[in-house]
């Protein structure tokens, strides 16, 4: 029970004077401890904070007055106070960790608390409180597989505990709840199952369409590949159609030609004598070419009275051609001499 002010607190003295002579001659801590057994925190707090100055290596000072700091709501002091009793524990550090525990899951820290709790444990682990304790905490840390093993070494060591029954309904209560958990976790990997299946199959199918689609685009550049190739021997024969016709023109042209050069080619012949009243004058230009004639018939008379004239000019060719009708008068044929008189006169 807390009280404050400061006449109860004189009054309070005055009458443990009177009441309690057995405090005469005790020391701050022994009076400090007295107050803090009979549940007065205020009064043990100021005679053991006294006392603290006395000793400061109690370890019971540092742990009553975490505890006494506890009571009174100062969590963050109680804390404090009990790290500065753990620098010089020798015997109490367990209990220190313990209690320092219980003011973190007090300020709503219950992952500091389990902490504590477990150093505690490795101190001594034959502390039943630290498992139940940290069982509440692993609670509030919805670690429920961890906080129901703990209940369950709590309840092995202290089965006559007072807290057995609400103990056992938390362990039902939590069962109950592991169950469920255990129950929705079973449904949701059927679920997350049953999703991989589903979407293995769509990925399945998307592959097989895939494949599908690329046969199908193979497919279709095969046949452009093999049309392609119709058309281009299609080109090809065309070309060599065209070719072998041109070949054959070509040949049926050279035949042609060749015939009708045949056709025109005449056989050699003898030069014919030279007209009448016509003489061979001797030039140094070549003879005019005459065209063809037919070879004049004389009679045997004629003949011997007008022998050919010898010339050194060699016989006009002939080209081979049909000759033409004979003119009345042929021109007189021009020499260089004459042509050369001409311009002088000229």
């Amino acid at each position: 029970m807390k009280k404050s002010g400061g006449i109860f607190v004189c009054f309070f003295w005055i009458c443990a004077v009177f009441v309690s002579p057995a405090l005469f001659g005790q020391s701050l801590f022994q009076r400090g401890e007295e107050f803090f057994m009979r549940n007065q925190p205020d009064e043990a707090a100021a005679l053991l904070e006294s006392a603290l100055n006395q000793e400061p290596r109690n370890e019971k000072i540092y742990l009553y007055l975490g505890i006494i700091y506890e009571q009174l709501g100062n969590y963050e002091k109680a804390i404090d106070i009990m790290q500065k009793g753990l620098d010089v524990a020798v015997l109490h550090s367990d209990l220190l960790l313990f209690n320092m525990g219980n003011n973190y899951f007090a300020r709503g820290e219950a992952d500091k608390a389990v902490e504590m709790y477990s150093k505690a444990l490795e101190i001594n682990d034959g502390l039943p409180s630290a498992y139940l304790n940290r069982a509440n905490a692993r609670v509030r840390l919805d670690a429920i597989d961890e906080a129901l093993q703990d209940y369950g070494l709590y309840l092995s060591m202290a089965p006559d505990a007072p807290q057995k029954p609400q103990i056992e309904q938390m362990v039902q209560l939590l069962e109950g709840i592991q169950a469920e958990r255990l129950a929705e976790a079973e449904r949701q990997r059927a679920a997350e199952e049953e999703r991989l299946r589903i979407e293995e199959e769509e990925k399945r199918a998307e592959e097989e369409q895939a494949r599908l689609e690329e046969e199908r685009r193979r497919q279709e550049i095969e046949e452009k590949r093999l049309e392609e190739e119709r058309r281009q021997r299609e080109i090809e024969e065309k070309h060599a159609e065209e070719k072998r016709r041109r070949l054959a023109e070509e040949d049926r042209q050279k035949a042609l030609l060749e015939e009708i050069l045949e056709s025109l080619q005449m056989p050699a012949e003898e030069p014919p004598p030279p007209a009448e009243e016509e003489s061979a004058i001797e030039t140094d230009a070549e003879p005019a070419q005459m065209p063809a004639e037919e070879p004049p018939i004389f009679s045997e008379e004629e003949s011997e009275e007008e022998p050919p004239v010898e010339t050194d000019a060699e016989p006009a060719q002939i080209p081979a051609e049909n000759p033409p009708p004979l003119a009345e008068e042929e021109p007189a044929i021009e020499t260089d001499a004459e042509s050369g008189e001409a311009a002088a006169d000229s």
